[in-house]
């Protein structure tokens, strides 16, 4: 009998480093959430108290507030991050540690491969030598990750595009990887009540257009390039909102007072995100880097027709002519000409929106993600663990 057929339950150590609600906060909440209690035992670690951390303890799951693990760069912050969870590991003994995020994702694999832990994981949000990641640094976290990936069992990325970049750009072995798609739950019912409530709320008029962008407000997510647009669209039915909080937000609060654009809302941080996308009418993504961003999916979930830039995996979500367009961030003139179409033809929005929210349930569920995930933690633990 092997060592670990004695064992109960399959206990699997999930490292983040932060716990704010956003995409990969998102992807490990679903997880934790789905995945089969009567045959894993799933522990969280975190590197800062927030929304993650408290949706799994809500749930039961065991949880860790490693307060060294942190985003920015520090060697003595992660030299002690590595060493309160090497603890943690040695406490917790875990079957598999399973990584989420860059910095989490090596240090954690870092201290894993220390312990001696049986199966390493890591989860690609998009990697940190993706294209549009700045030319000075996108060499270094490419040779990291590929040493680092010599200690890792199996890499899960998000999009074909990251897999694809994986292997050609890092020479990651192939066969160390495999792609499972991002996955998100979104309401089925009520929907037309949600959008009634919010405008209600918003001081919206049913007529009014509303095109909405949700992202983290600072350069990566280019935020910018959505205010212009507010700018430039000439059509006094339309209502642009930017959902999100970050770094950039006091310059754009000056830019639109300087600009006195009307049409326009900065709304901040939420949590009532599906709320605002069924009350939407277009969606606009125009990030510099992704690897396949949940704000979007969402938006196809809500039935919504997107205009993005093609980075990372958002052609593999995005049709272009089909269910929304594929647009060049800086080519404002050609982004004005397809944004002006979906205003303008109501029946062309909800062609799209439908094209969306097809993908999406063919797609993008949460469900179809965790039990491709579990499929690979069954595959290793046989494997690792066989007589």
């Amino acid at each position: 009998m092997s060592e670990h057929s004695q064992k109960q339950r399959i206990k699997i150590l999930y490292i983040i480093t932060l716990s704010e609600i956003g995409g990969a906060q998102k992807h490990l909440f679903y997880h934790l959430k789905y995945l089969d209690k009567s045959i894993y035992e799933p522990v969280l670690t975190a590197g800062q108290a927030g929304w993650l951390l408290k949706q799994a303890e809500a749930m039961g799951i065991k949880t860790y507030h490693c307060k060294s693990l942190i985003r920015s760069i520090n060697p003595f912050n992660d030299l002690k991050a590595v060493y309160d969870m090497l603890k943690i590991i040695k406490s917790e003994k875990p079957d598999i540690v399973h990584c989420h995020s860059s910095k989490a994702g090596i240090l954690g694999r870092i201290a894993a491969w220390i312990r001696g832990v049986p199966i390493i994981m890591f989860t690609a949000h998009g990697w940190a030598f993706t294209e549009g990641v700045n030319n000075k640094v996108r060499p270094i976290y490419r040779v990291i990750e590929t040493q680092i990936a010599k200690i890792t069992t199996k890499i899960i990325t998000v999009s074909d595009y990251d897999w694809r970049l994986a292997c050609s750009y890092a020479g990651i072995n192939e066969r160390k990887m495999v792609v499972i798609k991002n996955g998100i739950d979104f309401p089925e019912e009520f929907t037309h009540e949600i959008r009634k409530k919010f405008r209600a709320e918003c001081g919206l008029d049913d007529s009014e257009i509303v095109i909405t962008m949700v992202s983290r407000l600072s350069p990566p997510k280019d935020p910018y390039s959505f205010l212009k647009l507010a700018g430039l669209l000439k059509h006094n039915k339309t209502v642009f909102l930017l959902v999100g909080d970050g770094p950039q937000r006091n310059n754009i609060e000056d830019i639109l007072k300087h600009m006195n654009i009307k049409n326009f809302r900065l709304i901040g941080y939420r949590e009532d995100i599906n709320d605002i996308l069924i009350a939407s009418d277009i969606f606009c993504f125009f990030s510099n880097y992704e690897g396949l961003p949940l704000a979007l999916i969402e938006a196809m979930a809500a039935g919504l027709p997107i205009i993005a830039n093609p980075v990372g995996g958002i052609s593999e979500a995005v049709n272009d002519g089909l269910n929304g367009f594929l647009v060049n961030r800086h080519d404002l003139p050609s982004i004005m000409t397809k944004l002006q179409r979906l205003v303008d033809d109501e029946s062309l929005r909800k062609q799209m929106g439908q094209e969306s929210k097809r993908m999406y349930i063919d797609m993008f569920k949460a469900r179809q993600m965790v039990n491709k995930t579990e499929n690979i933690y069954k595959e290793l633990i046989a494997n690792k663990f066989s007589s």
